[in-house]
């Protein structure tokens, strides 16, 4: 549930959540796992409790979880950092197919294979697109997402109309026919319409975002209201979480072409993350060889609003905020704000604003304690310097730019208000909008800004980089840490939004203050606490925060089903997605999850071997699902043998089917059975995990 937070430009240098250029796992002990943050408190409350309870050895040099994303644990995997890991999406084919990677050293190495890939089916989950209940007027079935009749396109979203319309799931589309939702999600994240054309500054995406009722089928007159500007922003998961390679797989963006708004013909989606990225950062030249680089699609990213669209690697578009269309910042409510991009737009000094899609990037290395991810404290009006990184690794930062907007003092110091005496500045703690360091040089940039980077103490980074007292935090991507400088998340952690009062239901306990501890939760939290917004994430996120009561009609209907089903199976239309193909109802952002291995469940060591026999019991994940708002998987939890035979493409996270269907494969001339013999995983009774029926 959460995924690594870092710098605003930087690209992910290697796999990034766990620590600094993580050690090699020899023995299966002592690891901080990287995998799938929606799988964050499955793992680290519940299956790591119910360990616990199992192996008396489980507290002496235990295994930690950071979460960082599906795709950070599939690198960590093939760095040979650790052997298993969460997933809420599938293995690609470069994550297992020709990995050169070992784990352990005794009795002897074991190397990856695809032979001994293999998954853990554990559960069940649906992506789900979360909206304030009051301002969607779902008081007694989940609103539907696109709206049913045509769209006007005005000039500029708000202003005379331009004779146009457009149709959400319009069956004369080149795409998305009969599939309002999906296009509305393709029109607000993408800038992609139906007939295969990106701008994410079009008439038509303006017109979605500044009128709300054009986002839900059924116009509702208490959101109109209420939130009369429109959308404010449109939540995201990272590049590297599974959600995201759920969300993308499934509305399946079109390549570039010269003439579609792309300028080019490039491939469009999430770049893999690539094992070494240098210098010149972004350019796809220096990914490492077999990377594979993508024209990243959301308005947040530097891609999606370059002429001549580049491509980029896994994670590009984490930490931007490019998005063209904006809204701005609420003096004295919203806690971060960018304030350079905005001083012609909203025209008043200390006055920001933020893009419309934004991402939701939670801490989650080492270097970085909880009392770091949400300072309380207010900066006083004194400032110092203070290291973005140590002065000698300045120069694997090029372009770097302070929060003032200016290249670091000296190479690598910046500016930024503290807290605390002259003697003992802490600069763990919250501007406001007309914070005002004295680099500042012309003009009165919105002072929100700082508060966009996270700051630790010194002692907290890898000795690599650390210098000084306190100093910007760093995720671990190896072998240049990114610097964390795009707190988004950061954003309702100390005042609810404006609308807050106003979003108010039947629901009690919540308070608008949003500091949960991963990302699908905090998504949840801030459509609430901006009941203006709306955000995809897992179904857990249709709750109601801090307390986490049950809000499922949260969860907007996609194509006219909803992530809950009414009636006495709420579960139905997501568990269909092991049915035959066909079988209705079907959530169609229903997915899998997953607990992965390229080494082979039986060669498994130490506490990773605890960890996989916990996961492999059905009791423990039946619970664990539950508790956190997923579902157990049909009948059990099943081993899924990577079928290494079949075609290299990764089926969509929503394919129908049962068995191992919704996994790629390697092309190969022969497939091994990673489920059974040197794969065979026996759950904390000594029974075997049973193999899924293979269907290939």
């Amino acid at each position: 549930m959460r995924t690594s937070i870092a710098g605003a430009a930087l690209l992910l240098a290697g796999a990034g959540a766990a620590g600094l250029a993580a050690a090699a796992d020899t023995d299966g002990n002592g690891i901080a796992l990287n995998g799938s943050d929606t799988l964050f408190d499955v793992t680290r409350n519940d299956v790591f409790s119910a360990c616990s309870a199992q192996f008396s050895d489980w507290t002496t040099n235990p295994l930690t979880y950071q979460g960082g994303g599906s795709r950070v644990g599939a690198s960590a995997m093939g760095l040979s950092a650790q052997a298993i890991a969460p997933m809420s999406s599938a293995l690609k084919n470069s994550e297992y197919c020709s990995v050169a990677a070992s784990v352990y050293t005794t009795p002897a190495a074991v190397p990856a294979s695809a032979g001994l890939t293999a998954g853990l089916l554990v559960g069940l989950d649906g992506v789900a697109v979360s909206a304030n209940q009051v301002m969607s007027c779902s008081s007694s079935a989940a609103a539907g997402l696109g709206a049913s009749t045509a769209m006007h396109i005005l000039s500029g979203g708000n202003g005379t109309d331009t004779g146009a319309t457009y149709t959400f799931g319009d069956p004369a589309g080149t795409l998305y026919k009969n599939q309002p939702s999906f296009d509305a999600l393709a029109v607000l994240y993408f800038g992609l319409t139906h007939d295969g054309n990106y701008s994410c500054s079009s008439d038509t995406r303006k017109s979605l975002i500044r009128n709300w009722k054009n986002l839900f089928a059924s116009d509702c007159g208490t959101g109109d209201g209420t939130c009369s500007t429109g959308i404010t922003h449109a939540w995201r998961r990272s590049d590297l979480s599974g959600t995201t390679d759920a969300f993308v797989s499934i509305l399946n963006p079109p390549a570039g072409t010269a003439s579609n708004g792309k300028g080019a013909s490039v491939a469009v989606g999430i770049g893999s993350l690539p094992a070494f990225l240098a210098p010149p950062y972004g350019n796809a030249a220096a990914n490492a060889p077999g990377s594979a680089a993508k024209s990243n699609p959301f308005c947040n990213s530097v891609d999606a609003n370059t002429a001549v669209a580049p491509i980029s690697a896994g994670g590009s578009a984490d930490f931007a905020d490019q998005d063209p269309v904006r809204t701005n910042c609420v003096p004295g409510v919203d806690t971060v704000c960018s304030g350079f991009k905005n001083l012609a737009t909203s025209g008043g000094n200390f006055a920001g604003d933020l893009g419309v899609v934004l991402p939701v990037l939670i801490p989650d290395s080492a270097t970085t304690h909880p009392v770091d991810v949400y300072p309380q404290v207010a900066c006083s009006a004194a400032c110092n310097a203070f290291a973005a990184f140590k002065g000698s690794q300045a120069s694997k930062y090029p372009g770097f730019l302070c929060p003032n907007g200016q290249p670091p003092l000296g190479g690598n110091l910046c500016f930024m208000p503290y807290a605390g005496s002259d003697t003992a500045p802490d600069p763990r703690c919250v501007a406001n909008n007309q914070s005002k360091c004295v680099d500042v040089v012309g003009g009165k940039p919105d002072g929100r800004r700082y508060n966009l980077v996270t700051m630790v103490p010194s002692t907290q980074v890898p000795s690599a980089f650390r210098t000084g007292t306190y100093q910007f935090s760093v995720d671990a991507s190896t072998p240049v840490p990114r610097v964390l400088t795009g707190s988004f998340h950061r954003i309702h952690s100390v005042v609810p939004g404006a609308n807050y009062a106003a979003g108010v239901g039947s629901e009690t306990g919540t308070t608008g203050i949003c500091q949960e501890n991963d990302d699908t939760s905090q998504i949840g939290c801030l459509t609430d606490s901006d009941p203006c917004s709306v955000g995809y994430a897992g179904r857990e996120a249709a709750k109601g925060f801090p307390g986490k009561t049950a809000q499922p009609l949260k969860g907007l209907a996609i194509n006219g089903t909803p992530p809950f089903t009414p009636g006495a199976d709420a579960d139905l239309a997501v568990k269909n997605l092991l049915a035959a193909p066909g079988t209705l109802p079907l959530y169609p952002m229903a997915r899998r999850l997953y607990l992965s291995t390229i080494y082979g469940f039986g060669n498994l060591q130490g506490h990773e071997k605890e960890l996989a026999q916990c996961y492999g019991t059905s009791t423990i994940m039946s619970s664990a699902m539950t508790n956190n708002g997923y579902i157990p998987a049909p009948g059990g939890v099943t081993c899924l043998d990577y079928p290494e035979t079949r075609p290299t493409s990764t089926p969509a996270a929503n394919v129908q089917g049962s068995g191992n269907v919704s996994l790629g494969g390697c092309a190969a001339a022969s497939n091994g059975n990673a489920c059974t013999g040197a794969g065979q995983l026996t759950d904390i009774n000594g029974n075997n995990v049973p193999e899924a029926v293979e269907t290939f």
